[in-house]
């Protein structure tokens, strides 16, 4: 074998190990390897986990830069984990929502409040979501068609006489009509609703 095609070679396997698409008995000969491997030959191998740690986060960060799930399809065919039972149903069954994605909407009817819609099961009848309150917000008052979870996960909510801080819970049963809600310096709630009243 030529020197060029052993650099190759090593190129090759920096890249799937950096994607942990290296088979088993070559990932334990790769890594062992390394170990004594040259400080260029580590470098690459940073330098791969790092371009491969920076195109996940622009992917992820960025709707438009996600994959079509035809991929994730194509990827787990190619990795023969399609004929093991159960795994597209997994995969199927996840959602996820990340923090730095921008998909908050403006309510379109109160000023300085936010949403973030995480969940909605019309059959189930809930809807999850994150409110976020600018400083000096108010809520109106409101009726309850379902029951209402309210969860501080920063700021202050003034609910029924009580001030709630990070960590504090409350509860408005089924069919309960809300006085106006309002926040001093600013909150971010996660609810569970009645998809109702939403």
């Amino acid at each position: 074998m030529t020197k060029k095609n052993n650099i190759r070679l090593a190129e090759n396997d920096e890249i799937l190990n950096s994607t942990d698409l290296i088979f088993k008995n070559a990932g334990k000969a790769f890594k062992s390897g390394t170990g004594s491997a040259g400080v260029n030959y580590k470098k690459n191998i940073q330098a791969y986990n790092n371009l491969l740690s920076l195109f996940s986060v622009a992917i992820l960060s960025d709707k438009m830069l996600s994959p079509d799930p035809s991929v994730k399809k194509k990827l787990f065919k190619k990795l023969k984990l399609k004929n093991k039972p159960g795994i597209e149903n997994k995969m199927n069954a996840f959602e996820f929502r990340f923090s730095d994605a921008a998909d908050w909407i403006p309510h379109p009817d109160i000023k300085g409040i936010k949403i973030k819609p995480l969940s909605l099961n019309n059959e189930k009848g809930y809807f999850m979501m994150l409110m976020k309150a600018a400083p000096g917000s108010e809520y109106p008052p409101h009726h309850h068609n379902g029951a209402e979870e309210c969860f501080v996960l920063e700021g202050d909510l003034l609910v029924e006489g009580k001030i709630l801080g990070p960590g504090d819970f409350h509860h408005a049963e089924s069919g309960s009509d809300h006085g106006a809600l309002k926040t001093e310096k600013g909150c971010t709630l996660l609810l569970l609703v009645d998809p109702k009243d939403s």
